[in-house]
C-alpha cells in the first residue's frame, strides 16, 4: 500500500493535512494503531520520521494529527504502522531498502519534526511495505 488516507490542500501556502483512519483491516482481524508499535511516514524530499504509536494523542472527532513537519512543495508520499517485530520495505525504482526495527531507531523522532534523511539513492520512494 503506497500511502493511507488522504490529503487535502488547506491553504494557500500548499500544507496539505493528511487525514489517516484510526482502525486497518487486516486479515479480518482490526487492529487499532495503539496496539501497534511505530507509526512511519516518508516525504517527498526524502526524509523519514518513525514515532512510537503511544505518542499520537487520541483527539475529538473531527480533528487531526500533525504528524510529520513540511516546508514548501513537501508532501507525505507514504505513511505506514509496523507491529513491535516487522521491518519496513521501502521500494525506490528498481531497488529496495529493507530497514529492521533496530535500523529505524535511527529515524525515531518526536511528533511533528521533519525527520532524518534517507540514503542516496533511496530518497524517492515509489512504495513501502512491511516485511
Amino acid at each position: 500500500a503506497a500511502t493511507h488516507g488522504r490529503s487535502r490542500p488547506r491553504n494557500e501556502y500548499g500544507a496539505t493535512v493528511v487525514l489517516a483512519p484510526l482502525f486497518w483491516l487486516q486479515s479480518r482481524k482490526i487492529f487499532c494503531a495503539r496496539t501497534l508499535r511505530v507509526m512511519v511516514a516518508v516525504t517527498s524530499s526524502g526524509n523519514l520520521l518513525a514515532i512510537a504509536a503511544n505518542d499520537l494523542p487520541e483527539l475529538d472527532k473531527g480533528k487531526g494529527n500533525k504528524l510529520v513537519t513540511l516546508k514548501g512543495q513537501d508532501r507525505i508520499l507514504a505513511s505506514c504502522v509496523l507491529p513491535a517485530d516487522a521491518a519496513l520495505v521501502l521500494s525506490c525504482g528498481k531497488r529496495t531498502l529493507t530497514l529492521k526495527p533496530a535500523d529505524l531507531a535511527g529515524y525515531s523522532g518526536a511528533r511533528a519534526s521533519r525527520g532524518s534523511h534517507l540514503p542516496r539513492g533511496f530518497q524517492r520512494v515509489d512504495g513501502m511495505g512491511i516485511e
